[in-house]
């Protein structure tokens, strides 16, 4: 229930769906470190990083001068984006080319062939936005806090890898780029890739996730998809499916799959992406909404209580215990009693740091969906060992 699709697989997704992904954020925030491991991971990619004298030809080729001599156009594509050879390539800085490389760029993403891993620092303005939105599948905003896990997963795939090192050159294998955990081999991937094809009921199964979003989008917060977006989703989800069953038909799609839509659409500022993607956790994740809210207003009532002296503190205690009763109630109905249950621990320790006088910190939603995943796992073992 609390699982999560986490950035670092992104790109893996990106490549097994054949769409396109963008990583949005200041410098340091590890954008070019994750698309260039990925691409290290597959054996072997093509990385450019754009500005504004890149040339249209080291996208798409340049004339052949021996055809030229004989009379006929055409292009040498070695080492370009036209290149057959080349199934993914990164893109650094993809905002910052040139009009004409911009114009070579456009048609071999709408192609789809290769996987694109861009980078930027920022979002340029409303035109290049709009060329991208139906032709870039994924956008993900990274921010210091994302930085800091990408290192941390970094860190630990480097030092697993040199435990299990028992010859060979040290030096070498500790500055080489290490996969992040959760990727599967690069053999692996570039087969499935090739090979793996959705099933009858992984189709179904997807169709329905994508027409449940399209109208709880629509509902919601008037994000409505077009068409094309509805078919870059259907195809997400189904690499997201994929790569956590390892099954091309899997009977029902997990509810971490569907978390991978956080970043499904094409957000031109970060508030927009964090809105999109709050959007999608209450829909993916049971309990997500309504516990939110729970949260939010049990949050508002210490905060009254806090400022409160003497009497009136009491008071606004009492009233905040007694919602709190209310709010475990609507839970256990809308969310089940796992949920509540976590709920209601997290934030009677909250409760109890007030009246004391100390510092309060409210759990955020994930923290009690976890714990209630937690609680639910536990009691399957207890059910198992009996």
């Amino acid at each position: 229930m609390g699982a999560k699709i986490s950035i670092e697989m992104l790109p893996v997704i990106s490549y097994l769906a054949w769409e396109h992904l963008i990583l949005v954020g200041p410098p340091g925030t590890g954008k070019s470190t994750l698309a260039r491991s990925f691409l290290a991971h597959l054996g072997g990619g093509l990385v450019l990083s754009l500005d504004p004298a890149t040339p249209p030809s080291r996208i798409q080729g340049f004339p052949d001068p021996a055809g030229l001599l004989e009379g006929r156009y055409a292009l040498r594509v070695e080492g370009t984006l036209n290149d057959p050879a080349v199934e993914a390539a990164v893109l650094d800085e993809i905002f910052r080319a040139s009009d004409p490389a911009w114009d070579a760029l456009l048609p071999i993403l709408e192609r789809g062939v290769p996987t694109v891993l861009a980078t930027a620092n920022w979002v340029a303005g409303e035109e290049r936005v709009e060329a991208l939105k139906d032709r870039l599948a994924l956008w993900a905003w990274l921010n210091g806090s994302d930085a800091a896990d990408e290192a941390a997963e970094i860190a630990r795939g480097a030092l697993r890898r040199l435990a299990a090192a028992q010859e060979g050159d040290l030096a070498a294998q500790i500055s080489a780029v290490f996969p992040f955990p959760g990727w599967p081999p690069g053999e692996e991937l570039r087969r499935a890739r090739r090979k793996a094809r959705p099933g009858p009921r992984a189709t179904r199964a997807v169709a329905e996730a994508v027409q449940d979003l399209a109208r709880f989008a629509s509902a919601e917060r008037a994000f409505a998809p077009n068409r094309r977006r509805a078919a870059q989703w259907a195809r997400v989800l189904w690499a997201a499916g994929l790569l956590l069953t390892g099954k091309a038909d899997f009977p029902e799609l997990p509810v971490a799959a569907r978390t991978v839509l956080r970043w499904a659409w094409p957000a031109a500022t970060a508030e927009e992406a964090a809105q999109w993607a709050a959007l999608v956790d209450d829909w993916a994740v049971p309990g997500a909404g309504v516990l939110r809210k729970a949260l939010m207003e049990l949050e508002g009532l210490l905060a009254e209580a806090q400022k409160a002296q003497g009497g009136a503190r009491n008071e606004k205690l009492a009233a905040a215990a007694q919602r709190l009763l209310n709010l475990r109630a609507e839970l256990r109905h809308t969310a089940g009693e796992a949920v509540a249950a976590a709920f209601y621990k997290k934030a009677t320790q909250a409760l109890l740091s007030l009246q004391d006088r100390g510092r309060y910190r409210l759990p955020s939603w994930e923290e009690v969906l976890a714990a209630a995943e937690k609680k639910k796992e536990e009691g399957h073992d207890d059910e198992r060992n009996e």
